[in-house]
């Protein structure tokens, strides 16, 4: 019986990405109005340093760029204003809210993303200075100190720039070049309004991490600072005049009245469309059909094997697995168990249902042995499995084997052509179908993440773990460890 359990528990799909176990819950979920967000954090005023910041870049990518800020540092927020367009970093409730005067919605997003991204990003030049190195280009554009600047962070600490007291000020030299002056002050800092200073520069603004320590560690606002960086390959200048410092009292300047852009998002009439619609209807308790409990599941699959439907109780089993796992090792799961896994086994004696199983197998162990081309084709056809409940997990147990399989790309054209284009749109299908099962949102975030969009990623994240208040109980439960180590890693972005 403990082996048949084991394999249940096999397949719950496991993502490429190894997270280690635990996950922390969404204080904000995305969805969210402002009222809601309002209403679950401190109003009250806060000590707040505001000062301007003129922004002028020159060369780069976009040619000459100026730009003009209102920031506000507070304790329990960051809060930068410009031309009518505000982004709010709350950091009590982890979530960045962007908006503006002019419009009734907002945009939540993880405060987990920005970092998360910066740091796949930085791996990800970190391989391009390998080929630039091998290839022998310019040992300018190579050095490991250009993408650390641009992006803000680093994969270890490492002080990579010389630094030297100079009249006004103090300036960093990369070999002979000068790449970041720091001149004047603005104002006195205190300790906490340094870290915070650290803190708008991390998530806000251009600026290599030893320059951003070297803030953090000071007492004063800098007047100015102008860094050199290497943008996509271009030399660009950046300079940044800040004026007008002031100390105030202030609440949390997030509005009432603003609704999620997320319901916007989900009226488009596309699968991700659908697919979000969906998992709000289901978070809003609107979802039709309805959430189906345990004990339905139970009955259906005890009807359907009792009339020979082996694929119907197979998915019934999945769902089961998917949605309820808690209950194969909870208070009555000795019961659960006696009752489950004879029908199961049952099930599994019929071909069918025997390779729907076997191709979960194969989806969530990328060294598993198996003909993973007769499986995703198996998958592929198996079309009259979307009118059973659950069937629809065929979307996600094809996307898991294609990411799992190294070889897919020599697969039969066919496969590919009769499912979704788009990799993330086969677990968007299942979620229209079955919004209520918080792995196969751990599932399109992993993909998501491994496609550099974090802001989906973190966005399927939270609705996973907003729809299903048993997300403790699958994959979803290791995430937090990874935004653990995203904070102790990265403490200036929070």
């Amino acid at each position: 019986m403990r082996s048949l359990i084991r394999l249940a528990a096999a397949i719950i799909v496991v993502s490429s990405f190894a997270w280690p176990t635990w996950a922390a819950d969404v204080l904000a979920p995305p969805h969210w109005s402002s009222d809601k967000v309002r209403a679950a954090r401190s109003l009250n005023p806060e000590p707040a340093l505001v000062f301007d910041v003129r922004t002028e870049e020159t060369g780069g990518p976009r040619g000459k760029q100026v730009k003009s800020a209102t920031v506000a540092l507070a304790p329990t927020f960051t809060h930068v204003v410009e031309a009518g367009a505000h982004t709010l970093l709350d950091h009590a409730l982890c979530r960045v809210f962007t908006w503006s005067d002019d419009k009734p919605i907002f945009q939540s997003f993880s405060c987990y993303a920005l970092p998360a991204f910066l740091g796949l990003e930085l791996q990800n030049r970190r391989y391009l200075a390998q080929v630039l190195t091998a290839a022998k280009a310019s040992d300018v554009t190579a050095n490991p100190y250009w993408p650390e600047a641009e992006l803000g962070v680093q994969d270890e600490v490492k002080d990579r720039l010389q630094r030297r007291q100079v009249p006004d000020g103090a300036e960093y030299r990369l070999g002979n070049e000068v790449v970041v002056k720091v001149q004047g002050v603005a104002t006195s800092l205190s300790g906490d309004e340094s870290r915070a200073l650290a803190r708008y520069f991390a998530n806000s603004q251009t600026l290599h991490p030893q320059v951003r320590r070297d803030l953090k560690s000071g007492s004063s606002l800098p007047a100015r600072l102008e860094t050199e960086l290497r943008m996509v390959g271009t030399a660009a200048h950046k300079t940044l005049a800040i004026t007008n410092a002031r100390r105030i009292q202030m609440s949390l300047p997030l509005p009432g009245g603003l609704t999620s852009d997320l319901y916007d998002r989900a009226k488009a009439e596309t699968v991700f469309g659908r697919g979000l619609r969906q998992a709000l209807a289901g978070i809003d308790g609107k979802a039709k059909p309805e959430k189906p409990t345990f004990d339905a599941l139970l009955a259906s699959m005890k009807d359907a094997s009792s009339q020979g439907r082996s694929s119907e109780v197979m998915l019934l089993f999945l769902a089961m697995t998917q949605q309820y796992g808690g209950e194969f090792s909870g208070p009555r799961g000795q019961t659960v168990r006696s009752q489950v896994i004879p029908l199961f086994t049952k099930a599994k004696a019929d071909a069918a249902a025997n390779t729907l199983w076997d191709s979960g197998g194969l989806a969530g162990d990328a060294q598993a042995p198996g003909d993973r081309e007769a499986a995703a084709r198996f998958l592929a056809n198996a079309t009259a499995l979307d009118r059973m409940t659950f069937g629809t997990f065929r979307y996600v147990t094809y996307a898991n084997l294609l990411r799992m399989t190294a070889q897919a790309g020599k697969w039969d054209a066919a496969i590919r052509k009769a499912m979704p284009e788009d990799l993330v749109d086969n677990y968007w299908m299942h979620i229209a179908a079955y919004p209520w099962a918080g792995n196969v949102y751990k599932d399109v975030g992993d993909t998501y993440y491994a496609g550099y969009d974090p802001m989906n990623a973190w966005l399927a994240f939270d609705l996973g773990r907003t729809i299903d208040p048993d997300w403790r109980a699958g994959v979803l439960s290791g995430l937090a460890a990874y935004e653990d180590q995203l904070r102790l890693g990265e403490l200036d972005f929070f």
